[in-house]
């Protein structure tokens, strides 16, 4: 699981930590989170992706899942919640 952080607050977020938590820092317009998950090396196989950044971090994140670890769109839910 890849979380951004904007504020350094936001790592205090209530999530589970047993998950494999990985924050990252909102930085670039969200092309640091882009690049942790291109440089992650992700098992795609068998698994589901949910995306839920602003615009351009959502279609950008959507299209590394997609083309370079060869998802499928049916295999992912990418749902930008505001504009950058």
């Amino acid at each position: 699981m890849f979380l951004e952080a904007r504020h350094d607050d936001d790592r205090h977020l209530p999530v589970l930590r047993s998950t494999g938590v990985t924050w990252v820092g909102r930085t670039n317009d969200g092309q640091a989170l882009v690049e942790a998950i291109r440089a992650a090396g992700l098992e795609s196989a068998g698994r589901f992706a949910w995306v839920a950044c602003d615009n351009r971090t959502t279609r950008a994140v959507a299209k590394v899942l997609r083309e370079e670890y060869g998802m499928s769109r049916r295999s992912m839910r990418a749902q930008a919640y505001s504009v950058a």
